[in-house]
């Protein structure tokens, strides 16, 4: 690495020059861009002709292919945060192209965001450490694009900005050049709307192929970009505003593309050191030639092939009807097979509280089930037509492990009817690996049978190494790794094109993963049921899919909450004992937590949280200070109150506090449904005659003997005390 200070103000590295303050610009490459930049090197005459006929032509042939046209040139950092940079610019090349094609009018159909970024942004328009705009440079970028097209976004662009919330630590381009690597602290985009991606993934930047359908975007056009990687960059921001985004990697014009997509709008782009030497759209080849002269050893998946062969001929009826059935979830008969979990999944869809599928019919699952169970897999064939789009819910590789015990366990067909649940005798380490392999085998036998029809979720694999995370179990140096089975090496024996990967969910803080799932069993919350159908009806990816419905919970739960504080008056504190408070816990995370007490609502809890790093238990916060105090438990007798919460209320309080026997008001219900009611925190529990009750209904209350509430279940109460 060929490294020099030049003085106390910036060191130059190869082709990087840092300054003193930790910003980073290329200064070398290709392009020489610092030769520009002093004004040694400048555009010859030709280039800048090659860039007018460009802009011109492409401009005609968008015409009378009936969409909109725009050029952006992407700024190089210097053109914007100048101040930073130590050596004098004497010119810019976006500046000198554009003053170049103003004699012909052509300057209207050329966005060049240099000084609009420096007077909106300044130095937060890129990443100290990058040559690309920061997420947030992105959307001012595109705010203006859309200004300057007549599409105006502000509802859309303002929900995008709102995304721009997740926290990362990386090196960027620049800084990964260095030696050793520099990282830098950003905020990316945290997309919370449903949209699919599909990539060609080729091993070359020229003829790389990206394809976003967004079922949820703020206009119904079609979008198709030439470009580099700063349109690349965008195409999450554009994907909440386009319903179908087509971005081609590419320095020319292509218009045979142009004729195939029929795209309402065409956007070209380029970084401006690339101004350096522009080639003639007459030189473009026909851009599917690079998949044989650049990109020759990518072997695209068949889920792209279908969107590309789609998106290039939209008039075919095969097309129309992938786009149909890509867009309207009715369109395509869809089945989703479990264990237990769908038993659930179908009494929700049976009360409302869920839209997706349809109907009960869709969900094909039975308790404790094992993927090599005999009756799971015929009911799956006698249920599914050679069209109906499957997911299957892998259950617990344990689930079934009684055949572990038996002396002609190896001798035994794959599929076998009538085993289910987890035997604890049969768990050991010889057992489990036992039953991995017999479960591998079983999901190696789903995904021949049923082909390009079948995809799969590791749901409960994904649960318990959450579980196991938040337990400490199964961690050495400070890595988790179980004995038998991790999630990264399952999904990876399964074709990518068929797996919801859950993998990047594990990247949350596992107190936010927990969200998904309700108790020990892994069995789907609201969100995680919600988080399952972005990703299997909308082919979102999972964070994503998780936003969205992290969102939508949140959004219920609130408004609920902010209604509640405003019928008592003043800030409330829910406190007491009980598996509604858990759950509403879960439901909420440490994030969510504190959305609630900024609405007026604080939660304090008898028993300790998995999840929650401040102390619940501790009563920090004490309820005199707040108005009005709710106390929920088992039977909302104010004898369970401990001595140290109740010194916190005054008399007045005391008599005139609200109670909520929660576990008492699902009794009734849980024994009609041929089940003992128990409560989760208290085993003397009994069932008394309850003054503070609810009433009910079996849309409030998840199967079993619990009482753990739905989404219904904790709106309920926040509506009726």
């Amino acid at each position: 690495m060929n490294s020099r200070r030049v003085n106390d103000d910036y060191t130059l590295k190869d082709d990087v020059l840092l300054t003193k303050s930790g910003f980073a610009y290329l200064i070398g490459g290709n392009h020489s861009v610092l030769k520009y930049i002093t004004g040694e090197s400048e555009p010859t005459a030709q280039s800048l002709e090659n860039f007018k006929f460009n802009i011109s032509r492409r401009a005609y042939i968008s015409k009378l292919s009936k969409c909109k046209f725009l050029h952006v040139i992407f700024p190089d950092k210097q053109s914007v945060i100048d101040d930073e940079f130590p050596i004098p610019i004497k010119s810019r090349l976006g500046d000198r192209y554009i003053e170049h094609i103003k004699q012909d009018g052509l300057q209207g159909l050329v966005f060049y965001p240099a000084d609009f970024l420096k007077q909106t942004l300044g130095h937060r328009a890129y990443e100290k450490l990058d040559t690309h705009l920061s997420d947030l440079g992105s959307l001012l970028v595109l705010a203006r694009i859309l200004d300057l097209l007549g599409y105006p976004a502000p509802v859309a662009l303002k929900e995008i900005q709102a995304c721009i919330n997740l926290r990362k630590t990386v090196t960027g381009d620049l800084g990964n050049k260095l030696s050793p690597p520099l990282k830098q602290n950003t905020t990316k985009l945290n997309p919370d709307w449903n949209y699919c991606k599909f990539s060609s993934n080729g091993s070359s930047n020229n003829g790389q192929i990206d394809i976003y359908f967004s079922p949820e975007s703020s206009t119904d056009k079609r979008l198709l970009i030439f470009g580099d990687s700063f349109f690349r960059l965008m195409l999450p921001h554009l994907s909440k505003i386009f319903r179908q985004v087509v971005f081609l990697r590419t320095p020319y014009y292509h218009a045979e593309m142009v004729e195939l997509i029929r795209p309402d709008i065409v956007l070209t782009g380029n970084a401006e050191r690339y101004l350096a030497d522009v080639a003639s759209d007459n030189n473009a080849p026909a851009f599917q030639t690079y998949s044989y002269t650049h990109n020759i050893e990518s072997r695209p998946s068949s889920l792209f092939l279908n969107a590309f062969r789609s998106i290039t001929a939209p008039r075919a009826i095969s097309s129309q009807k992938y786009f149909t059935q890509l867009f309207d979830h009715m369109a395509q008969e869809k089945k989703i097979i479990g264990p237990s979990h769908m038993v659930r999944w179908a009494q929700h869809v049976s009360n409302g509280l869920l839209k997706q599928p349809a109907s009960p019919v869709d969900l094909i699952g039975f308790g404790g089930a094992p993927v090599w169970s005999r009756r799971l897999l015929e009911t799956a064939r006698k249920e599914c037509n050679e069209d109906t789009k499957i997911l299957l819910m892998v259950g617990d590789f344990r689930f079934g492990n009684d055949i572990a015990l038996r002396a002609d366990r190896d001798s035994l067909p794959l599929f076998l009817p009538n085993i289910s649940g987890i035997n604890g005798k049969a768990v050991t380490p010889n057992h489990d690996q036992f039953m991995f392999q017999r479960s591998s085998s079983a999901i190696f036998k789903w995904n021949e049978i049923f082909n390009n029809q079948i995809h799969f979720i590791f749901w409960d694999l994904f649960c318990r190494q959450v579980q196991d995370r938040l337990a400490g179990r199964h961690i050495k140096d400070k890595r988790y790794k179980h004995p038998h089975w991790n999630l990264k090496e399952v999904q990876a024996s399964v074709p990518t094109p068929k797996l919801v990967d859950l993998m990047p969910l594990l990247d949350l803080p596992m107190h936010e993963a927990m969200r998904l799932f309700i108790d020990p069993s892994s069995h789907p919350s609201h969100i995680g049921y919600l988080t399952i159908i972005n990703c299997f009806y909308y082919n979102t990816d999972a964070r994503t899919a998780f936003n969205k419905a992290i969102k939508d919970v949140e959004k219920l739960i609130l408004n609920a909450a902010t209604q509640l504080v405003a019928r008592k008056g003043g800030k409330i504190t829910l406190f007491g004992r009980s598996v509604w408070l858990d759950t509403l816990l879960r439901y909420l995370g440490q994030s969510g937590l504190l959305k609630l007490e900024a609405v007026g609502i604080h939660v304090i809890t008898f028993n300790s949280q998995i999840g929650h790093t401040r102390n619940l238990t501790s009563g920090a916060d004490p309820i005199a200070k707040l108005t009005v105090p709710i106390y929920v438990s088992d039977d909302a007798q104010k004898s369970s109150i401990p001595f140290h919460f109740l010194q916190h209320l005054n008399i007045k309080q005391l008599d005139s506090m609200q109670r909520v026997a929660w576990e008492a008001s699902c009794a009734n219900l849980i024994t009609k449904r041929n089940e003992t009611p128990q409560s989760l925190h208290n085993e003397n529990y009994r069932l008394i005659e309850a003054m503070h009750t609810l009433g009910l209904e079996n849309r409030d209350i998840e199967l079993g003997p619990y009482g753990y509430p739905t989404i219904s279940g904790i709106l309920k109460l926040l509506e009726s005390v």
